[in-house]
């Protein structure tokens, strides 16, 4: 019996405006508390300064832990306000 490798997360980032994909991407090394999760979606607003508030969950993976880790991964570690122009845009991270 072999053993299914660790998955690494991904990241898929769009324009709210028109659709276009901004970023898609793997991300190994996520850290994340759980390994599988569900797919989670974000609601992220993007200002001249950066991320504007907290990144709003539009469909969750079934626990605050993950969902909390997520959104400060995105702001905090990833630093996803300096790599997008000033807008709105879905986030969608899974495992």
């Amino acid at each position: 019996r072999s053993t299914l490798p660790i998955r690494s997360g991904y990241l898929e980032v769009s324009d709210l405006r028109n659709g276009d994909i901004i970023i898609s991407q793997s991300l190994s090394g996520l850290g994340a508390p759980r390994p599988d999760f569900a797919p989670v979606e974000f609601l992220i607003v993007v200002g001249a300064a950066g991320v504007v508030g907290d990144p709003f969950l539009m469909s969750g993976s079934g626990g605050d832990e993950m969902d909390n880790f997520l959104r400060n991964y995105l702001v905090r570690s990833y630093r996803l306000g300096e790599r997008l122009r000033p807008g709105r845009y879905r986030v969608l991270v899974g495992a």
